[in-house]
């Protein structure tokens, strides 16, 4: 038997079933997700790595750093979550070029006075490739992540950017979202689906988590999607788990005019290691 998120109080005696029922509803489906304002954790987790370096080189690509700032990875590509959405690049785009200026740094979600970690005109947002390795996952390739860049002075909440430095908890990163562009992708070569396959055959591959997917045998990839006033900074989890927060980073910038040889997950963090100036 068969359960799926869309459905909750539905049983489904096999995955024909469901996608039969996912294509009937497809476009109601889409309609609700565009309607809900969405908050994802699980693009976001906190992962700690203190002195590994934003590397830009032939092997990793990632975002120069200053010391005196944080950068709360917000969300992450090409990664299936827990609602069965992949973000795709370039989705980010739009909502970072309309919204500079405009998006605050939360706790949990609230825009109270003592919640906001940052004001929206001390946020600054933008876009990067960074190996997975950087959000604590143990994919090969990289993801393009939605990153915050704050000063460490503007942070408002002492206390939290201390727990912050010293690691007091895994803590995560959220972004409250809307989607703009969503197509359902299903793994079905029936003539019904025939959109629905070609969308999911186009998107599969760079998805970092497939196995997961091709056994499910669908997803809502988001094209577009805009930031809705916030990103938090939370205890725990939701539906993105692959995400950071760095600070005290130094670049290292790759003279090699080589071409590197295919590295495991191993092989690259020590990579990073072997960088670190202590």
């Amino acid at each position: 038997m068969i359960k799926a998120i869309e459905f909750p109080n539905k049983v489904f005696s096999s995955k024909q079933e469901l996608f039969l029922e996912l294509k009937k509803n497809e476009s109601k489906l889409i309609e609700l997700k565009k309607a809900q304002s969405y908050k994802s954790c699980e693009k976001g987790q906190v992962s700690f790595l203190d002195g590994i370096k934003a590397i830009d080189s032939i092997e990793t690509k990632g975002f120069r750093v200053k010391e005196n700032c944080i950068y709360p990875i917000i969300s992450t590509t090409n990664y299936r979550d827990s609602h069965k959405d992949v973000h795709f690049s370039p989705c980010f785009n739009k909502t970072i070029k309309d919204q500079q200026g405009r998006v605050y740094y939360a706790l949990d979600h609230e825009l109270k006075w003592d919640s906001i970690l940052a004001w929206p005109k001390d946020v600054r947002m933008f876009k990067s490739d960074i190996p997975w390795s950087m959000v604590g996952k143990n994919y090969d390739g990289t993801t393009e992540a939605l990153v915050f860049e704050i000063e460490k002075d503007k942070i408002t909440r002492k206390d939290v950017l201390l727990a912050i430095e010293n690691k007091v908890a895994d803590f995560e990163n959220s972004i409250r979202m809307i989607y703009y562009k969503i197509t359902l992708g299903i793994d079905s070569k029936s003539f019904e689906f025939k959109d629905n396959k070609e969308y999911f055959d186009s998107r599969i591959d760079e998805i970092a988590n497939k196995e997961e997917v091709l056994e499910d045998g669908y997803f809502w990839g988001v094209e577009e999607l805009g930031i809705h006033k916030e990103g938090s900074l939370v205890v725990a989890g939701g539906s993105n788990d692959a995400t950071s927060i760095y600070s005290k980073l130094d670049a290292v910038e790759d003279t090699s005019n080589e071409e590197p040889a295919a590295a495991t997950q191993k092989e690259e963090l020590e990579k990073f290691y072997l960088n670190i100036k202590v």
